[in-house]
């Protein structure tokens, strides 16, 4: 609209009916004129505004407008951060309006924003190297889901809707240390960091409460405090939901000596660090082979013996359950090495599995890496040697087959990760490349016709 110079505007919107989007575009129109008039009056009662306040703060500090009865309204718009600054702060939002729960928020641009008390949306974005600090026990209320492509820091709850960390985003629970609520679920598979000064949660470790289900992926990294000094047992449980799926996909940096990662431990949604002391024997060479008369000989060495009592033996036959065959005391505590033996007289036939618990006089005890042994017996089939393997392992078969075999590998979660077809032949083994599979325990599977005839347990390191 162009005016003469002399245009009285006096009620001209009042109780018109115009929409808010006619009257932004207004706004931006006349500011946008040359030939707008200057000192014009104009009542507008009952009309609202939004993205046309930078135009409407214009007309009256330029052009000397003044504007009577219409209202700033950002319901229902995306209003997206601005600078860095408080969440209750119009300045730090776009069109100066703090999100209220019909607007869909989105933290960008880099922007640091800090929530110190309660809030709501419409939905939440928070953009790559964006921050929303959650401070004081504050809570936001999301009417819609939350995805993060940035950080989320600080103390405080995330409620009333799925909060989803991307493989870009950041999750920092704590304030060194603290706690952060998600009242609703969380996905991750972004990187979670967190701190541990001592063992009581959100004082001494930083620990995320989810109400419903956690879904864990992404990377967790842990930061371990120098000057916190373990005791045997401790537990730090970090992550305390209704129920986890998944786990993480790496660790980084690697556990220190003495720490492990548990999963629905010490019990159901509970992901925690669990600290057992390094128990003061070192171990450097256990070996287990077949002798005359299908005995199994099991020979071992120590470099340093620092209050040990000695060493239980036990035998799998599938690598989950275990008996216990004997006791070979140790030497107490000693700065020399010292060699040992046990001779199993009856194994099993088959591939035997062995391991060594070596117990301290305190009842402290740990154990040794697993080593396997074939006995022959009246069974068929193949075995496997290396087991443990690192890179690659050899199929021994015990029969000829002149139609291929089927040799499938399974990871521990139950899924295929490896398949090779064979010609079965005792005079020749049959290598398996295992170079890109990750360290721990498979189940190697031999199909024939179609059907599953043998099985063998499998450790990758």
């Amino acid at each position: 609209w162009t005016f003469n110079s002399d245009v009285d505007l006096g009620e001209m919107l009042f109780n018109c009916g115009m929409s808010l989007e006619n009257y932004d575009n207004t706004l931006i129109s006349w500011n946008s004129n040359p030939l707008t008039p200057v000192g014009r009056e104009i009542g507008a009662s009952y009309v609202k505004y939004c993205i046309g306040i930078d135009a409407r703060t214009e007309l009256e500090d330029l052009k000397g407008w003044t504007f009577t009865g219409d209202e700033h309204d950002c319901s229902g718009f995306m209003i997206g951060s601005t600078l860095n600054g408080d969440w209750d702060s119009p300045d730090t939002w776009s069109n100066d309006w703090v999100p209220n729960s019909t607007n869909e928020v989105a933290i960008q641009g880099g922007s640091t924003i800090t929530l110190n008390g309660s809030a709501t949306a419409n939905g939440l974005t928070i953009g790559p190297a964006s921050t929303l600090s959650l401070e004081g026990n504050a809570t936001l209320t999301l009417s819609a889901p939350a995805t993060n492509n940035g950080t989320l820091q600080g103390i405080g709850t995330i409620e009333g809707s799925m909060f989803t960390n991307t493989s870009d985003g950041t999750i920092v629970p704590g304030a060194s240390p603290g706690c952060l609520n998600f009242a609703n679920g969380l996905t991750n598979d972004g990187a979670v960091i967190i701190e541990v000064n001592g063992t009581t949660a959100c004082s001494g470790y930083d620990r995320i409460t989810v109400t419903g289900t956690a879904i864990l992926g992404g990377a967790l990294a842990l930061s371990i405090n120098g000057n916190y000094t373990p005791a045997n047992g401790d537990v730090i449980t970090f992550i305390d939901a209704t129920s986890i799926s998944g786990t993480f996909t790496t660790v980084n940096p690697p556990l220190p000596v003495g720490w492990s990662l548990e999963y629905n431990t010490p019990s159901t949604g509970k992901v925690s660090l669990q600290y057992s002391a390094p128990l003061p024997v070192e171990l450097i060479n256990f070996e287990v082979r077949k002798q005359s008369g299908n005995a199994a000989y099991l020979t071992w060495r120590t470099a340093t013996e620092d209050n040990n009592q000695g060493f239980q033996i036990e035998r799998s036959a599938d690598g989950r359950d275990w008996q216990t065959l004997g006791f070979v005391p140790g030497h107490g505590t000693t700065q020399e090495p010292q060699s040992y033996t046990y001779t199993d007289e009856r194994p099993l036939p088959g591939t035997n599995y062995y391991r060594l618990q070596q117990v301290d006089f305190d009842g402290q005890y740990e154990y040794s890496e697993v080593r396997s042994v074939y006995i022959p017996g009246d069974e068929t089939g193949f075995s496997l040697f290396p087991n443990p393997a690192a890179g690659e392992v050899f199929l021994q078969w015990r029969r000829a087959s002149e139609e291929g075999v089927s040799v499938r590998l399974y990871n521990s979660l139950g899924a295929p990760v490896w398949l090779q077809t064979f010609i079965s032949n005792p005079n020749e083994n049959s290598r398996m490349d295992l170079q890109g599979l990750p360290a721990g325990i498979y189940l190697i599977v031999v199909e024939q016709g179609g059907k599953a005839a043998m099985a063998e347990r499998l450790i990758i390191r």
